[in-house]
């Protein structure tokens, strides 16, 4: 007979991640299907194939749009120093 449920150590172990990661993933609600039961928190093994179908892709992420900067481009942008490489003073500081 096959396993009912998994403990959340024995899920991480059998989809390859740690189990710190699967309790993140749990907590922000982004990992698998999980059960409470009896206090603890357990796993379906139809859930944890359901949740390894979901994460198949055909490429590793989505193109983006030429027009939309990303984050990093923004505050690089923010973080730039004036031509002449000295910072700005406050007004009244002299």
């Amino acid at each position: 007979m096959t396993k009912l449920l998994y403990s959340a150590r024995e899920a991480a172990a059998a989809l390859g991640v740690s189990y710190s990661l699967l309790a993140h993933q749990r907590c922000k609600g982004d990992g698998p299907a999980f059960i409470m039961f009896g206090g603890r928190v357990c796993y379906r093994p139809r859930d944890l194939e359901a949740y390894l179908e979901a994460q198949t892709r055909t490429i590793a992420r989505p193109r983006q749009k030429p027009d939309t900067l990303s984050h990093n481009q923004d505050v690089t942008a923010a973080k730039s120093k004036p031509a002449n490489g000295k910072r700005a003073r406050k007004a009244g500081v002299s």
